[in-house]
């Protein structure tokens, strides 16, 4: 009988010694421009489009299938076309919550207005497990006076904007930013002045000492001053920590033939790295498992987007109490 009680001991304290207690959870971060596919530059009641009902429906496929295969614990997307039924309908295929933002409608009032076919923006998606909520968006850069919702919009020129959600991991909350800045090789000027409104929404935000992802379309490489100033605020370049010198392009003409609808150069100087997963934690750990550029496969034979995304593996340990 005493055996029985020394064996039944032994078990009880493998279970509750600290020693070998559960590890973290691993978090599976992805990120991706899905591309609304429209030129902004040709047309007014409706933007021309790149592609027809099908090409986009087969590319809208393709993602799902992708998402499905790397089944991310939570998803960044921006250029999500159109909102609110793309976040709606992308939650649902998946089984997951989601949360959203527009960032360019144009004009719309009840949903109608011009141009009929944009009213993009942010979603983040999560298992529904993780309790995803809304905390707030920010708007980044735009005029003053324009304001966006799901029906309603007034806006006569581009904005953009971060969207912050919260998460619950083993009881501790996460939050996440996601982010799509302003385009164009002389903006960076603009992509400055939006990382600084970007750093103080964080700040105003995420409480004191939280985990925090930080994902996006950048539209910068990382060797630009309005990345360095996302560094200097502490966070970590996932991608950049797991490969040191590993290019990781996500902006690739070469390889997506969506990119080189956009872009016809095929140059070495066309090919970026402008989307990335940045983590912080200023209480407690993240460990960066592993970081890849993701998308790039072309399930169906169709690839996703004009980019290529991130998908992130890591591990936020707590601070001790």
């Amino acid at each position: 009988m005493r055996k029985w009680f020394c064996v039944l001991g032994l078990a009880v304290w493998l279970v509750t010694s600290p020693t070998s207690a559960s590890k973290p959870p691993l978090i599976r971060i992805a990120t991706l421009n899905t591309w609304h596919g429209l030129d902004p530059s040709h047309g007014l009641i409706q933007l021309h489009s790149y592609e027809t009902a099908a090409q986009r429906e087969a590319r809208y496929q393709a993602l799902i299938e992708e998402l499905r295969i790397l089944a991310p614990d939570i998803v960044g997307l921006q250029e999500a076309n159109p909102l609110p039924d793309y976040a709606h309908r992308i939650a649902a295929d998946l089984g997951y919550d989601e949360i959203h933002q527009v960032a360019n409608g144009g004009i719309k009032f009840f949903g109608w207005g011009i141009p009929t076919n944009v009213n993009e923006g942010l979603v983040i998606l999560a298992r529904k497990e993780l309790h995803l909520e809304r905390i707030d968006a920010r708007r980044l850069s735009g005029a003053w006076y324009s304001f966006h919702c799901d029906r309603f919009s007034f806006q006569l020129s581009e904005t953009r904007y971060a969207l912050a959600g919260r998460i619950i991991v083993q009881g501790y909350p996460l939050y996440i930013f996601d982010v799509h800045l302003h385009a164009g090789a002389n903006g960076s000027e603009r992509r400055q002045r939006e990382v600084g409104t970007l750093l103080s929404f964080i700040a105003e935000t995420a409480s004191n000492g939280t985990p925090i992802v930080l994902m996006g379309d950048f539209n910068a490489a990382e060797d630009t001053p309005e990345i360095r100033m996302i560094l200097k605020a502490g966070f970590q370049d996932a991608f950049r920590r797991a490969h040191p010198d590993d290019p990781g392009y996500t902006w690739n003409p070469r390889e997506n033939p969506n990119a080189r609808r956009e872009e016809q150069a095929t140059s070495a100087a066309s090919l970026q790295r402008i989307d990335y997963v940045f983590l912080r934690a200023t209480s407690g750990q993240w460990h960066i498992l592993q970081s890849q550029v993701a998308f790039q496969q072309t399930a169906l034979n169709v690839y996703p987007s004009d980019h290529f995304g991130v998908l992130t593996e890591a591990r936020y340990t707590p601070a001790a109490r």
